[in-house]
């Protein structure tokens, strides 16, 4: 499995490096002008699938973004999922074996000082310095809440790579608070390097390996992801990706399999 890994990712990369066409003329230095329109709000609906050792979960979650202006963008977002288990939760006070609802309601504020922000589907949410807090608004008797405030902070910059792809790595740290009576802690470090290419039809493709360190359990993790998206010049974008979740919990048999699909608009003048 590893192996195969290794070599899908290599393979993404050599792909996009040799069908990467000039997406800029000579003197834009922003590669994130050549995906069209730049508007100042964003409407998305994202469709998630995980394929879990102890579950499988549906999370349909619409958000919206608003992008004040280049340095600043506000993202929100409301999942509502359907969990079906496949093992017993030791920490889990509900006795069915499937549940759904509304999660937990989660929301995002960026602050880039490099000015490249907007509400465009294609800008990640890793860009600049970040502070995320996910609010203890889902059951967690049923399985669709953590029962905790969780905080994130964090920060992820612009790196040229070829004059039509780019990397953006970013940190992070994630730390919950006031625990409820579930007694879930989250306590972990994450480093992400994404690696981007943008072809001149607005189609994009990405590679985001993440290695993170957790604290609560003592053990590294490495998640792996492959990203494929294309905007059109009417504000619609489309997102595809498959990510590898590694579980290293002490009862899980194989690692995690996540399936992502978002649609979104945008539309607006853009920001300034």
């Amino acid at each position: 499995m590893t192996r195969g890994l290794l070599t899908l990712t290599v393979a993404v990369i050599l792909l996009g490096t040799a069908l990467s066409t000039p997406v800029l003329a000579e003197e834009e230095a922003d590669p994130l002008d050549a995906v069209f329109p730049d508007g100042r709000h964003l409407l998305t609906l994202n469709y998630t699938r995980i394929d879990a050792f102890d579950a499988d979960s549906d999370l349909w979650v619409p958000s919206y973004s608003f992008a004040y202006n280049r340095r600043f963008r506000f993202t929100a977002q409301v999942p509502y999922l359907k969990v079906s288990r496949k093992v017993p939760d030791p920490l889990d006070a509900g006795d069915a074996d499937s549940a759904s609802g509304f999660g937990d309601v989660s929301v995002l504020i960026q602050y880039d000082p490099g000015a490249n922000l907007s509400a465009n589907a294609f800008v990640p949410t890793t860009l600049g310095l970040t502070l995320g807090l996910q609010l203890p608004t889902g059951d967690f008797r049923e399985g669709l809440g953590q029962d905790a405030w969780v905080g994130t902070l964090g920060g992820g910059w612009l790196v040229d790579f070829f004059k039509d792809s780019w990397l953006i790595p970013a940190v992070s740290y994630t730390q919950s608070f006031d625990e409820g009576s579930k007694d879930f802690e989250v306590q972990r470090a994450d480093l992400k390097v994404g690696a981007f290419w943008l072809f001149r039809s607005a189609v994009w493709l990405g590679i985001e390996p993440n290695a993170g360190y957790d604290f609560v359990l003592d053990d590294w993790r490495l998640d792996l992801a492959f990203v494929l998206g294309k905007s059109w010049y009417n504000g619609m974008a489309l997102e595809f990706s498959w990510t590898r979740l590694d579980r290293i919990d002490a009862f899980a048999q194989r690692d995690d399999q996540q399936l992502f699909l978002a649609l979104s608009y945008q539309f607006g003048r853009p920001p300034r």
